[in-house]
Protein backbone atom coordinates (compact mmCIF):
# COMPACT_ATOMS: atom_id res chain seq x y z
CA UNK A 1 0.00 0.00 0.00
CA UNK A 2 1.26 3.52 -0.95
CA UNK A 3 0.73 6.74 1.18
CA UNK A 4 -3.01 7.10 -0.08
CA UNK A 5 -5.11 7.95 3.41
CA UNK A 6 -8.37 6.23 1.19
CA UNK A 7 -8.62 3.23 -1.48
CA UNK A 8 -10.58 2.32 -4.23
CA UNK A 9 -10.51 -1.12 -3.82
CA UNK A 10 -11.26 -3.10 -7.08
CA UNK A 11 -12.05 -6.61 -6.84
CA UNK A 12 -10.90 -8.05 -10.86
CA UNK A 13 -8.88 -10.11 -12.34
CA UNK A 14 -8.88 -8.35 -15.42
CA UNK A 15 -5.80 -6.27 -15.65
CA UNK A 16 -8.01 -3.70 -18.51
CA UNK A 17 -10.21 -2.55 -15.52
CA UNK A 18 -7.20 -2.01 -13.39
CA UNK A 19 -5.50 0.02 -15.74
CA UNK A 20 -8.84 2.12 -16.82
CA UNK A 21 -9.55 2.82 -13.20
CA UNK A 22 -5.96 4.12 -12.27
CA UNK A 23 -5.95 6.12 -15.37
CA UNK A 24 -9.29 7.76 -14.43
CA UNK A 25 -7.72 7.98 -10.59
CA UNK A 26 -4.88 10.03 -12.08
CA UNK A 27 -6.39 12.52 -14.60
CA UNK A 28 -8.84 13.08 -11.99
CA UNK A 29 -5.77 13.70 -9.27
CA UNK A 30 -4.49 15.89 -11.67
CA UNK A 31 -7.94 18.16 -11.84
CA UNK A 32 -7.42 17.95 -7.54
CA UNK A 33 -10.10 15.50 -7.31
CA UNK A 34 -10.01 12.02 -5.26
CA UNK A 35 -6.69 13.06 -3.72
CA UNK A 36 -5.48 10.89 -1.55
CA UNK A 37 -7.08 7.80 -3.47
CA UNK A 38 -5.16 4.64 -4.81
CA UNK A 39 -6.49 1.91 -6.44
CA UNK A 40 -6.15 -1.52 -5.16
CA UNK A 41 -6.27 -4.37 -6.35
CA UNK A 42 -8.50 -7.70 -5.09
CA UNK A 43 -8.24 -10.70 -6.09
CA UNK A 44 -11.16 -12.65 -4.81
CA UNK A 45 -14.36 -10.97 -2.83
CA UNK A 46 -13.66 -13.30 -0.22
CA UNK A 47 -10.81 -11.09 0.41
CA UNK A 48 -13.06 -8.23 1.03
CA UNK A 49 -15.46 -10.13 3.54
CA UNK A 50 -12.37 -10.94 5.43
CA UNK A 51 -10.79 -7.76 5.63
CA UNK A 52 -13.42 -4.86 5.98
CA UNK A 53 -12.30 -1.77 4.24
CA UNK A 54 -11.16 1.07 6.11
CA UNK A 55 -14.00 4.38 6.92
CA UNK A 56 -14.03 6.04 3.70
CA UNK A 57 -12.86 3.36 0.99
CA UNK A 58 -14.73 2.42 -2.22
CA UNK A 59 -15.32 -0.86 -3.28
CA UNK A 60 -16.15 -1.87 -7.08
CA UNK A 61 -16.42 -5.72 -7.71
CA UNK A 62 -16.45 -7.13 -11.34
CA UNK A 63 -19.83 -8.95 -11.77
CA UNK A 64 -18.01 -11.26 -13.93
CA UNK A 65 -15.69 -12.59 -11.28
CA UNK A 66 -15.85 -16.62 -11.10
CA UNK A 67 -15.30 -17.06 -7.68
CA UNK A 68 -19.20 -16.44 -6.85
CA UNK A 69 -22.18 -14.32 -7.02
CA UNK A 70 -21.93 -10.77 -6.74
CA UNK A 71 -25.28 -10.36 -5.38
CA UNK A 72 -24.48 -13.04 -2.48
CA UNK A 73 -21.40 -11.28 -1.90
CA UNK A 74 -22.79 -7.73 -1.08
CA UNK A 75 -25.19 -9.35 1.20
CA UNK A 76 -22.43 -11.08 3.22
CA UNK A 77 -20.36 -7.80 3.08
CA UNK A 78 -23.45 -5.84 4.26
CA UNK A 79 -24.06 -8.56 6.68
CA UNK A 80 -20.50 -8.76 8.46
CA UNK A 81 -20.17 -4.66 8.29
CA UNK A 82 -23.01 -3.95 9.85
CA UNK A 83 -22.45 -6.38 12.74
CA UNK A 84 -19.23 -4.77 13.51
CA UNK A 85 -20.79 -1.45 14.59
Amino acid sequence: MGDALRSIRIATKDQSVLTTARAALSSAQGDGVLEGFEVQQVEAWRDLVEAPPAPGDVLVLDSWLKDGNVYEMLDRKSTRLNSSH
